[in-house]
């Protein structure tokens, strides 16, 4: 396991594999015309391919031209990640606006909510990876 997450490519691999697996168990939705939970997984997993690349470059590095040693680098870090989070939360909740697949149905009001929240699946992946790799780098 160690291997896995040994490089930032290594990483990223491992990410995208993970979230390419949940993303086709995800289009087991699709036979109960269920569209927008792959919808949300898939525009997820895109975007937060690039923050795990956001951070795993500059979040933690020991090469001094990448490493955020001053304020100012620290904040534009903060406000980028935070708008590729922002702005997949975004793309996902227009998504399931515009895609009518349960909307005579009584439950969609309720569902729609835990479609947004299945983008955070992709999310917490990317950070908990971030964490295995900065974790086997100290060693």
């Amino acid at each position: 396991m160690k291997k896995l997450f040994k490089t930032h490519k290594g990483t990223l691999i491992t990410y995208l594999v993970f979230n390419g697996l949940v993303l086709l168990l995800s289009f087991l939705f699709f036979l109960s015309n269920i569209y927008e939970a792959s919808f949300v997984l898939g525009v997820s997993t895109i975007f937060d391919a690039g923050y795990l690349y956001l951070i795993l470059n500059f979040g933690k590095n020991r090469e001094e031209e990448k490493r955020l040693n001053n304020s100012k680098n620290v904040l534009v870090f903060t406000i980028l990640r935070t708008m590729i989070e922002v702005v997949s939360l975004g793309v996902c909740a227009l998504g399931i606006y515009f895609i009518p697949s349960l909307i005579t149905n009584d439950t969609y009001a309720k569902l729609r909510y835990v479609f947004v929240f299945l983008g955070l699946i992709p999310y917490f992946s990317a950070v908990f990876m971030f964490y295995l790799n900065s974790k086997i780098e100290e060693q």
